[in-house]
This record gives C-alpha cells, sequence and structure tokens, in this order.
C-alpha cells in the first residue's frame, strides 16, 4: 500500500483526505506550469463562449487528452490548458491595474502547478494505475470531461473534471481542473495565492465590493492548539488529540481541513463517536464528496456494511460513474447478499474492468458460495497473473470450510512440491 509523508512522519493513504488535508490545501495549487500556455496569451484575451462548444469538439478534446496521457507527454499535458481562462477565474473581480496583474500572472506562471499534476498523475499511471474517460457532464452553458484516475489493484479512485473553454484561436481548452473528491481545483488554489499577496502588500480591492478576504482560508498550521492536535495525531493519542480539537476555537473549527481532521481522530474512537463528528461535517460540507469517501473507509473499518453501501450509493449519484460500485462488493459479500455481488462482478468483467481487486473480490464470494474449485482457480490465477503466493488462510474464521476441504488440502500439497523447483529453477 503506497503510503504518504507528512510531517517526517510516514502515514496510511486511507488518511490521505485528512492529515494531508492542509498540505493538499497550500501544496502546489498556486502556481502554473512555465511550459504552458503560450507565454504570448494575455489575460485579457476574451474566453470563448462554452455553449458554442460542439459535440464533435467535446470529442476531439476527450481523444486528446486520452492520447496525452497514454504517451506521458508532460508539454502537451501543460498545452491542454488555456492561460486566459485560469486567470480570468484567478483575476475576477480583484482590482488592481493592468500592468500589476501581468505581474503577477508572470509570476503564476513561472510555477509549476500543472506540470507538477501531470508527474503526479505519470508517475501513478507507471505503477499500475489507470485513467480513463467516465463522461461528458453539463452544468447550465459549462460542459465538463470526466476522467476516473484509479489504482486498480490498491482500491484508490479520484475524478478530475476538466472545465472545456473556446479560446482565442477557436480551439478547445481546459479552463479548469477540478479533483472531486479532495474539493479543490487549480484556478481557486491560484486565486487565493493571489488574494493573500494582495492583502499581505495592502493591495487587495474588489471591483464590486465584494469581501474578498473572506475567501482566504485560514492556515490552521499557525494555531497552536491546531499543531497540537496535529502532534497528538501523529503519535497515536487519539483521546488526547479529540479533547484537543474539541478545544479549538471556533474559527479554527470552522476550517474544513481541520474538520476532516478531526474526523480522522474520531475514527479512532467509538463507531457512535465518528458517526456523530461525521453527521456535524456532513451538515457543515454537504457537497464535499471526499467526506463521503473518506466515510466509505472508516464505516468498511468499522465493519458497518449497511453504511458502506449507502456511502457509496451517494457517491454514485453524484458522480454517475458504476465503477464507484465496486466500493459495495466487499459489504454485499459481508452481509450474505451473493447473488448482488456475482452480479456486480460479471458486469465489471463484461466491461474489462478486471485486476487484482476485483480478482481478490470474486475469491471473496467464492468463499461465501463454497465454490472450492472456483476458489483453487483464484488463487492460482493471483500467483500466475500477480505473484501473489497464498497466505496462511487458516488464520481467518471464514475460510474454515475451504482450508478443510480435501480439494484445498490436494491443492496445497501439490504447491508445497512446486515451491523447491520453482526456487531451483530461478537459481
Amino acid at each position: 500500500m503506497s503510503r504518504f509523508i507528512y510531517s517526517g512522519t510516514r502515514l496510511p493513504m486511507g488518511e490521505r483526505f485528512l492529515l494531508t488535508g492542509i498540505a493538499l490545501i497550500f501544496q502546489a495549487l498556486f502556481f502554473l506550469s512555465s511550459g504552458g500556455c503560450s507565454r504570448e496569451q494575455s489575460s485579457d484575451q476574451t474566453v470563448g463562449v462554452v455553449q458554442a462548444i460542439t459535440d464533435e469538439e467535446i470529442e476531439q478534446l476527450k481523444i486528446m487528452i486520452n492520447e496525452v496521457v497514454e504517451s506521458r507527454d508532460k508539454r502537451q499535458f501543460v498545452a491542454l490548458f488555456s492561460k486566459p481562462a485560469l486567470f480570468a477565474s484567478v483575476f475576477e473581480d480583484i482590482d488592481i491595474p493592468a500592468l500589476r496583474q501581468r505581474a503577477l500572472e508572470a509570476k503564476v506562471n513561472r510555477g509549476g502547478n500543472i506540470g507538477v499534476i501531470a508527474d503526479s498523475l505519470f508517475g501513478r499511471l507507471r505503477l499500475g494505475a489507470r485513467y480513463d474517460f467516465v463522461r461528458v457532464a453539463r452544468d447550465g452553458d459549462s460542459v465538463f470531461l470526466i476522467f476516473r484516475y484509479v489504482f486498480p489493484n490498491r482500491g484508490e479512485i479520484e475524478y478530475h473534471r476538466f472545465k472545456l473553454v473556446r479560446d482565442i484561436q477557436d480551439k478547445i481548452r481546459v479552463g479548469d481542473l477540478y479533483f472531486y473528491f479532495e474539493d479543490r481545483s487549480v484556478s481557486e488554489g491560484m486565486r487565493h495565492g493571489v488574494l493573500k499577496e494582495l492583502l499581505l502588500l495592502g493591495e487587495l480591492k474588489s471591483e464590486s465590493g465584494k469581501d474578498l478576504v473572506s475567501e482566504i482560508p485560514l492556515d490552521p498550521r499557525l494555531s497552536d492548539p491546531f499543531r497540537k492536535c496535529l502532534e497528538l495525531t501523529v503519535d497515536k493519542k487519539w483521546d488526547e488529540a479529540w479533547k484537543q480539537f474539541e478545544s479549538l476555537p471556533e474559527e479554527v473549527k470552522s476550517i474544513p481541513s481541520v474538520r476532516m481532521n478531526r474526523l480522522q481522530v474520531a475514527a479512532r474512537l467509538k463507531p457512535e463517536v465518528y458517526s456523530q463528528a461525521y453527521e456535524e461535517t456532513k451538515k457543515l460540507m454537504p457537497e464535499n464528496a471526499g467526506l463521503d469517501y473518506q466515510a466509505v473507509q472508516v464505516f468498511r473499518r468499522q465493519g458497518n456494511h449497511e453504511k458502506v453501501i449507502e456511502m457509496v450509493d451517494a457517491i454514485f449519484n453524484r458522480i454517475q460513474d458504476p465503477y464507484i460500485n465496486m466500493l459495495k462488493l466487499d459489504p454485499l459479500i459481508r452481509l450474505g447478499k451473493l447473488e448482488s455481488a456475482r452480479d456486480l462482478i460479471e458486469e465489471f468483467k463484461a466491461k474489462s474492468n478486471s485486476g487484482l481487486l476485483l480478482l481478490v473480490h470474486e475469491f471473496e464470494l467464492a468463499v461465501g458460495e463454497n465454490n472450492i474449485d472456483l476458489c483453487l482457480s483464484i488463487l492460482d490465477r493471483l500467483q500466475d497473473e500477480f505473484g501473489l503466493m497464498h497466505q496462511n488462510l487458516s488464520q481467518l474464521p471464514r475460510y474454515a470450510e475451504l482450508i478443510k476441504s480435501p480439494k484445498y488440502k490436494a491443492w496445497k500439497k501439490s504447491k508445497e512440491k512446486e515451491a523447491p523447483q520453482d526456487s531451483k529453477s530461478k537459481k
């Protein structure tokens, strides 16, 4: 399982939405790659009208994104984006002289945001991740292409929503990129960085009188009580960390990343504590899909299978991607709803959504169905296709019927005889 680094401490992937939430907010979203859209483009150029984009043009950009990702071409990935469209969102309603805006644009353009995104995506693809088109989405006059990034062998999922615009050269480009489960966009992060700089320099003014300061997310790391929360969390002192979170000032508690960190601590306490904390956070962040995705992991660990299914259904209703239903397989099997699990597996196999994760679920289903022949066949495939040797299944009660069957005992003996020959052949 992949692991992330946070404050010098290694943390499991399952905690990335919480303990790394703050880093994600302030991390790479401020700067646009220097290899990005042409320096000759200017933000005062008109960004095209989205409703003029045809179905044929949408299809062409979809193909272009697929080709760029398949080729792992970082420069071409960056070139997919329209700098004028991004800057139109970044500087919306900010009252500063044109020359000052261009200076800020140049500073942003010297960074590496889109390039960092490309490096991250391509790096994961080299490790076995997949990147697939899901569907076209429309919101009023806006058009979006939704792609799914997934580690099939790890069960990690994220969705990228590309906003389409027409540029000054009458070409369809990406005007923004939104990360679904992380609840952040490229332009939003860039805008926060610009607003913070202007505020520090005393240059922040709104054309319409809008309160731009309220848009700037507070940095909870500046709060000593919150830093103490993180220290206790890293040390896994869950009860103390929870008390510390509860004592935070309201202005710190209200920060989304702090709420998510609080939930992570609640997940380590009694199930009822997490359930209450989840409901409280949901009321404050009703549109945050990452909250539901994180809850899937927690409720699964707690054995609350009905709640897992409920959360997955809620995510599906928003993203409308059948692949997300993969997360329902384990709870369906655990609840004994084997026919529903089998139907779902066959549906995935028909769509070529295969991989280690699906094969493991199929093994678990075969165990539930007491289909010994299928269990042994899948164990062979796990070894042949993924290099995974079977573990000591006797440690888990649900495998009791399998391991005491004569067929399994004969299969295990044959594998033990093969092992010395395999090691000799490798020498």
